[in-house]
């Protein structure tokens, strides 16, 4: 089972960008609350099931989807215990030459 839940700044700058997104899409924090509570979820079940997510060849990554966006993360054996890092949240309507994973 995974120790420790770890958001990198990238990580936690692209959730705030995109719940502030769509309060001001939509004139109201409802749907941004709600999105945050499903990527919480989400990402809470990285605990029991680290390797949940599709492996991301040439790296030591992965990713998992939420609606229109990927949630990348890696899992590093830190002594004895798993840390699960999140690296990146992608919005896949953006252009996918964009993307830098790490």
């Amino acid at each position: 089972m995974v120790k420790r839940l770890i958001w990198s700044k990238r990580a936690k700058h692209d959730r705030k960008e995109i719940l502030e997104y769509w309060i001001n899409r939509t004139g109201n924090i409802r749907y941004s609350l709600k999105l945050k509570n499903e990527f919480d979820r989400l990402i809470k079940l990285l605990i029991y099931f680290p390797k949940l997510g599709k492996k991301i060849d040439n790296y030591n990554a992965r990713y998992i989807i939420k609606g229109d966006y990927k949630i990348f993360y890696d899992v590093v054996e830190n002594y004895s215990n798993l840390d699960v890092r999140i690296l990146h949240i992608w919005d896949m309507k953006r252009d996918p030459d964009d993307l830098e994973i790490l």
